[in-house]
């Protein structure tokens, strides 16, 4: 057994804690019974209720690399869902469909994109509701166009 090398700063209780666990923690309890007592009345800093109210990890999505600036950034080779993410977490979750103009959140309302190519251009998406998103990629030609030089004279 290993010679107690830590005290514990709740019970005062002396214990091991190995070089890396003193590493990463700090290793200042003994049990998770003292670290859950310890951490009672723990009032996070600026930031991390920031990133709380942003639905956030606690170092995610904060001031840090974002786009091409962030070392896994992909010019090109990205996926179908990631471009998505990108679109949403850039322009929004589309509230006004620019078709039919019908209004609402959630499901019924998409990003189209118009090339086709899914590019990282903002200006090559459209808002949608679901039902002239399917006709806009899956419809009558005439109606891709329509929706086209709608959205050109706007």
């Amino acid at each position: 057994m290993n010679k107690p090398n830590r005290e514990c700063t709740l019970c005062k209780t002396k214990f091991y804690a190995g070089k890396k666990r003193i590493e990463l923690t700090g290793a200042k309890y003994c049990s998770m019974k003292c670290y859950s007592e310890g951490k009672k009345g723990y009032k996070p800093n600026k930031n991390q209720l920031k990133a709380l109210r942003l639905g956030h990890g606690w170092n995610k999505g904060l001031q840090g690399l974002t786009d091409s600036e962030h070392p896994a950034w992909k010019e090109e080779g990205y996926s179908y869902v990631s471009i998505h993410h990108w679109i949403y977490r850039k322009l929004g979750k589309p509230k006004v469909c620019q078709n039919c103009k019908i209004t609402g959140e959630g499901k019924f309302m998409q990003w189209a994109n118009i090339s086709g190519k899914y590019r990282r251009d903002l200006n090559d998406w459209l808002r949608l509701c679901s039902k002239c998103h399917w006709h806009f990629d899956r419809g009558a030609p005439s109606f891709r166009r329509d929706i086209l030089k709608q959205h050109a004279n706007n």
